[in-house]
């Protein structure tokens, strides 16, 4: 039987203006906080090429030794306008699950699925780093409504 947990939020998302900023600047700026999914438009902001979500969850009660718990994502890569928002790269607990150099060609959605349950701690940090590669305006209609970002833990025991 399988369960489902939404990892809606809230998130924290640290803002990286500058690719080569180091991450102490980055951790020094504060954090504003957003509810997954969202639109791209949340996510374009303040010229920031690099964002870097955080969510916080405590570890699922009731698991044995043969559950699995799932940690899933599916996220838009591309919309309309050709602005881009890739997944660079996805932690858990400060352990890489995840790591992602190009997009595939032609690809509008990114599916990923790992078994996080051998990583789970009482108390867990995901973090999800997104590059944002377009020129589109937050006020173009399809990078308004274009959804972003839908993660939630699949529990089967």
């Amino acid at each position: 039987m399988a369960h489902t947990i939404r990892l809606r939020g809230p998130w924290n998302v640290h803002l990286h203006p500058n690719p080569s900023a180091d991450v102490a600047a980055e951790k020094s700026l504060s954090p504003m906080r957003l509810t997954m999914p969202c639109t791209i438009a949340d996510l374009v902001v303040a010229g920031a090429s690099r964002l870097r979500l955080e969510r916080r969850f405590q570890q699922p009660t009731g698991l044995t030794d043969q559950s699995q718990v799932w940690l899933c994502l599916r996220t838009l890569v591309a919309d309309e306008s050709n602005s881009t928002l890739r997944v660079d790269a996805i932690a858990l607990n400060e352990k890489a699950i995840f790591a992602h150099s190009q997009p595939e060609d032609n690809a509008e959605h990114m599916s990923f699925r790992h078994d996080i349950r051998r990583m789970l701690q009482p108390s867990n940090t995901l973090e999800i780093t997104v590059r944002h590669d377009g020129a589109a305006s937050p006020g173009h209609r399809s990078v308004e409504e274009t959804e972003f970002g839908d993660v939630w833990l699949e529990i089967i025991d």
